[in-house]
């Protein structure tokens, strides 16, 4: 017997309440069954929202919110299909995601030509420190068409309807579901609300580290052996310390997220608890994991003191094998690709706690609001978003791709062997933001107090309790 496409989502909702299936593999199921984004994401809104229910309620819940969702499964106006009498103009603001951008973004541009020679596209880069700043303003004052996104600076802006076009009909339309497939992180997009403001682009793991495997098996270790445990990570980075010649470790160049996966995620908890009521990692489990940290720095002596090195200066120290190991996010590769080290370098996610994971940013090229041609600047986006274009644009900036499709399509023939060998491990344990508004702000709290703690200036547990204190006035109130 052939079940109905309500029984079917309502099955599948009730597995993914009870705990059987993760938010991505319960996404891409909605999407399989035929469920629009807009569909998809307001079940996933309501399974995710509703009271904490036992299995055997879980059905009951799961049918009343697909058939819900089912109800809003219309199709829609088709608007995506190919057509190469467009005429127009697009103009793209992104963030540099090589040092050769420009000349990667004139590959892709010279490929779309060929498709809709009557569109012309044309690109300005943004610096990423100010990025949220400029995109905002760009949008408010309709400069530029499609901009290039991180997942904070979306979260921060996708539901001001003045900044970006809700996509919905053309990612809805029946004749992308093909390429919408595709697609890997439609559940973090969905995740942040019911309008659809862009497409994934790309995955960089900002919490991820780079190893001199020479000095590692100097001390004993490998690959594998060296992030096994935080014991073992411990004596390799102690073993591997000479100073102040060499360091085993830099830790603190990196301004992004280790606090987060090393002190919460890695602990099996988050910011806020999962229905997002209260502040959920001050706990004994944090406070042991932070104090393991910061003696790593201030007992064992094992990390390079803090200000030695930046963003970028640590990248020659690692060079000169003057630190053994580093934290810096995926683009970092081509740059270590570039410098053809005279030793044997790995990528890895950084050891375990009670859980392993690994934090990685989504990049997203949205819709202006203000675009005067939506139906051109679709044209864009889609081909930038395309199998061979998304392929090419992330094996040149060493990036992780966003496509189940990404290998066959040619990723991976410049990015660094040591990024292609864990491609499928790293997207394992990933993890993104926890969906709150206010994520990117708790985010750096996290990182300011852990940083005292880091210095000096406070204990680790000290810093805990101080990182959730101002965590519950930002996401509260006073």
């Amino acid at each position: 017997m052939t079940l109905g496409p309500e029984r079917q989502v309502a099955d599948l909702a009730d597995s993914y309440m009870a705990g059987h299936m993760s938010r991505r593999t319960f996404v891409k199921g909605m999407l399989a069954l035929g469920l629009t984004t807009s569909a998809a994401g307001a079940l996933l809104a309501a399974c995710t929202t509703a009271p904490a229910v036992s299995p055997t309620t879980a059905a009951s819940a799961a049918a009343t919110a697909a058939a819900s969702a089912a109800s809003s499964n219309a199709p829609s106006a088709s608007a995506a299909s190919v057509n190469t009498s467009l005429t127009g103009k697009v103009r793209f603001f992104l963030g540099p995601q090589n040092d050769k951008e420009e000349e990667t973004q004139q590959v892709i541009i010279e490929a779309f030509h060929k498709v809709y020679p009557n569109i012309e596209v044309t690109t300005k880069l943004y610096d990423w420190d100010t990025a949220s700043a400029l995109i905002q303003s760009a949008a408010e004052d309709g400069s530029f068409d499609v901009f290039l996104t991180d997942q904070g600076i979306y979260s921060k802006l996708n539901k001001r309807e003045d900044l970006f076009a809700d996509i919905s009909k053309y990612v809805d339309d029946p004749g992308w579901a093909a390429e919408k497939a595709h697609f890997l992180e439609w559940d973090r997009v969905l995740g942040l609300g019911t309008r659809v403001c862009g497409l994934p682009a790309d995955i960089n793991f900002e919490s991820a580290m780079w190893v001199n495997l020479d000095l590692a098996t100097k001390a004993g270790y490998d690959a594998e052996s060296i992030v096994k445990s935080r014991d073992a990570f411990r004596d390799a980075c102690i073993k591997m310390t000479n100073a102040p010649a060499v360091y085993g470790l830099a830790y603190n160049t990196q301004p992004f997220t280790e606090t987060y996966t090393n002190l919460i995620r890695n602990e099996k908890l988050d910011i806020l608890t999962p229905d997002l009521k209260s502040v959920a990692f001050e706990t004994p489990e944090v406070v042991t994991a932070a104090n393991w940290w910061v003696d790593l720095l201030l007992k064992d002596k094992c990390v390079v003191p803090v200000g030695t090195y930046d963003y970028s200066t640590v990248i020659d120290a690692f060079a000169a094998q003057k630190v053994a190991i580093f934290a810096s996010d995926t683009t970092v590769a081509a740059t270590l690709k570039d410098r053809q080290l005279p030793f044997e370098w790995a990528y890895l996610a950084w050891p375990p706690g009670q859980d392993r994971r690994a934090y990685n940013d989504l990049g997203l090229i949205t819709m202006g609001a203000k675009t005067p041609n939506p139906d051109v600047t679709w044209a864009m986006m889609s081909f930038w978003s395309s199998g061979p274009s998304n392929a090419y644009w992330m094996d040149r900036s060493s990036l992780y791709p966003v496509r189940d499709d990404a290998v066959a399509n040619g990723w991976g023939a410049t990015v660094p062997k040591q990024v292609v060998d864990v491609l499928d491990p790293m997207l394992k344990i990933g993890t993104g933001p926890q969906l709150f508004p206010k994520w990117n702000d708790c985010e750096q709290v996290l990182q300011r107090e852990f940083g005292r703690a880091m210095a000096g200036e406070i204990t680790a547990g000290e810093s805990v309790a101080s990182a959730a204190s101002e965590v519950n006035k930002i996401a509260f109130g006073p």
